[in-house]
């Protein structure tokens, strides 16, 4: 495959707001990136949205149309599973549910949305007031289900704790790659210095709820110091961080 090839096959990958390109075009002895630009929270300028780029992914001029397109289709699977909502804005305490009973629709490990959605019409407080958020123009804040909530901690450990790793603690068959359960070591702490413990950003050393029910009494949480994975009686108060999703069934080839 030339230059000329993958320009024509890239042309034809389109996802809302995405777009790709090609760093030394198959130059002889230089490596040949695919990367692509899309717009999301700038993690220096808190509640600015700016143009943001995602990890190089190496391309080879031996590979196929159909794997030119799968790695554009990771390209962009992996910078826009979730989206978090700046801390001041996007960050706040509560019960999970006022009241015992079992919540009809709020069961799902990753859509959060339609979770949140059932705990709100049930009467969560936490719930109605992600979905009344208003954030650089989105409407769509939500409670992150199990996975989703998995993902920010691995993705933004604040701190240099040891990870608990008991059970099944890290395991996500729903990102990818799939999550398997956390080492001692692994996830490390965030390179990012806003996530990190004391950074405007920074997950809070303590328990966040997930919007994923685990039973009429009980809903599963996230802890962000060590990242132990459990469920919790719904009447206790932790933290609630508010996740906006992207649906990569958009990707699309034309």
């Amino acid at each position: 495959m030339d230059i000329v090839e993958a320009k024509r096959v890239l042309a034809k990958v389109k996802f809302p707001g995405f777009s790709f390109f090609i760093h030394n075009a198959f130059a002889d002895g230089e490596p040949t990136y695919l990367q692509a630009a899309f717009d999301a929270f700038d993690n220096d300028r808190p509640g600015v949205i700016s143009r943001q780029l995602t990890r190089k992914w190496l391309l080879s001029r031996h590979m196929t149309r159909s794997e030119l397109v799968q790695t554009a289709f990771k390209c962009v699977l992996t910078s826009v599973e979730h989206d978090s909502a700046p801390k001041a804005q996007g960050q706040i305490t509560g019960i999970w549910m006022p009241k015992r009973g079992n919540v009809i629709g709020a069961t799902s490990y990753v859509d959060g949305l339609a979770n949140t959605r059932a705990m709100a019409d049930a009467g969560s407080p936490v719930a109605q007031q992600a979905l009344a958020c208003r954030i650089a123009g989105f409407d769509d804040w939500h409670i992150g289900a199990r996975d989703q909530v998995e993902l920010q901690y691995r993705h933004h450990k604040p701190t240099k704790q040891i990870n608990a790793g008991y059970f099944r603690d890290g395991d996500n068959p729903s990102s990818y790659p799939a999550g398997y359960r956390y080492s001692s070591d692994m996830p490390l702490q965030t390179l990012d210095p806003l996530f990190q413990e004391g950074g405007a950003e920074a997950f809070d050393s303590m328990g966040y709820w997930t919007s994923t029910q685990y039973s009429a009494d009980y809903a599963w949480y996230q802890h962000f110091n060590t990242g132990y994975q459990s469920n919790s009686d719904k009447s206790w108060e932790l933290g609630v961080k508010f996740v906006r999703r992207f649906f990569i069934g958009h990707l699309i080839l034309r």
